[in-house]
């Protein structure tokens, strides 16, 4: 995705809606910046004051100057042992947000749209049922609680502002 795209084109932001390409012939090619529960709109004002301007791409890297189709994969397996932390995957992380989703009482239908699934009955499938003991439950959240978020530090700018959106 680029900075600069074009309406209707993956990384194209207008001003609710963040528009993205979806593997395997998905659905909803977009998904929403002003929601409270997902923080994309912060995040992604994090990845443009990392970028400065230094590239057009979302995701700068070393294939042709954009990460390639792997990168998240192999990225996760350097630097998780690393972090001290258990193994962690692409696919893991889906599973991740399939699971806060849950917590948070939204339907299957939902989520499935939300990460671009055709068929909600997927969603049992691949990750099962939502335990009985859910509903009414705490809620997950993506954000850690007891520190801060790992982009935090560069939403702030010198005079404590949240960086240009």
């Amino acid at each position: 995705m680029k900075w600069d795209a074009k309406k209707g084109h993956p990384g194209y932001i207008d001003g609710k809606y963040l528009w993205l390409a979806r593997s395997k012939s998905g659905v909803n090619p977009w998904i929403p910046l002003n929601d409270p529960e997902r923080p994309v709109r912060a995040l992604l004002d994090a990845m443009r004051a990392w970028n400065g301007g230094r590239s057009p791409w979302y995701f700068p890297g070393r294939y042709k100057g954009v990460l390639g189709l792997q990168s998240l994969s192999h990225g996760l397996c350097r630097v998780c042992p690393v972090l001290g932390l258990g193994s962690r995957t692409a696919h893991g992380m889906r599973a991740f947000y399939v699971t806060v989703r849950r917590s948070q009482g939204i339907p299957d239908v939902q989520i499935a749209a939300e990460i671009g699934d055709k068929t909600p009955s997927i969603i049992a499938q691949v990750y099962g049922a939502v335990p009985p003991d859910w509903h009414g439950g705490p809620q997950i959240n993506f954000l850690p609680t007891s520190f801060p978020s790992g982009w935090s530090g560069f939403l702030e700018s010198k005079s404590g502002q949240i960086a240009s959106k």
